[in-house]
C-alpha cells in the first residue's frame, strides 16, 4: 500500500550525529525548486529546497558550545543566515541532497543526486528506532 504524508508530518533521521527533522514540501514549494533549478542553478534550487525542507537539527553547536537554533523568516521558512550557517556544515552535502529528493516526494531511502547511490550515513527515526542501514 502506498504511503502518503501530509504538510504537516514531520519526519525524523539521522545524519550522521545529528538529528534531523524534515517536513514534506506543498505543490507551490517543489514548483519553486524546480523553477529555479530550470532557470538558474542546482546551488539555487538546493538553497530553496532546503529553506522548505529543514523543520529542525538537533546535536548543533556553535563555536561557543552553545545549542545552535535554527531561525526563520516571517513566512516560518529557514532564514538567509541560518542556510549559509548549513551550508558550511561539514554534512551540508547530505542535508541538500535530502532535500532535493523531497521534490518528487519523501522517499523509502535518500539518493545521492550526484551518483543515483543511496546516500550513507542517512537513516530514518521511526518511534525511538532506526529504519534501514547505516553505511
Amino acid at each position: 500500500m502506498a504511503k502518503i504524508y501530509r504538510l504537516s508530518d514531520r519526519i525524523k533521521l539521522n545524519v550522521d550525529d545529528l538529528e534531523v527533522t524534515i517536513g514534506p514540501l506543498s505543490i507551490h514549494q517543489k514548483a519553486c525548486v524546480e523553477e529555479v533549478a530550470a532557470s538558474s542553478s542546482l546551488i539555487k534550487a538546493s538553497i530553496e529546497a532546503m529553506k522548505y525542507a529543514i523543520k529542525d537539527i538537533k546535536g548543533l553547536s556553535d563555536k561557543d558550545g552553545n545549542e545552535y537554533e535554527l531561525q526563520r523568516d516571517e513566512n516560518g521558512d529557514l532564514s538567509e543566515e541560518t542556510l549559509n550557517d548549513l551550508f558550511n556544515l561539514e554534512n551540508s552535502y547530505k542535508l541538500v541532497a535530502i532535500s532535493l529528493n523531497l521534490v518528487n516526494s519523501i522517499p523509502d531511502e535518500f539518493i545521492d543526486v550526484n551518483t543515483g547511490q543511496p546516500l550513507e550515513g542517512v537513516e530514518f527515526v521511526i518511534e525511538g528506532e532506526k529504519k534501514g542501514k547505516k553505511k
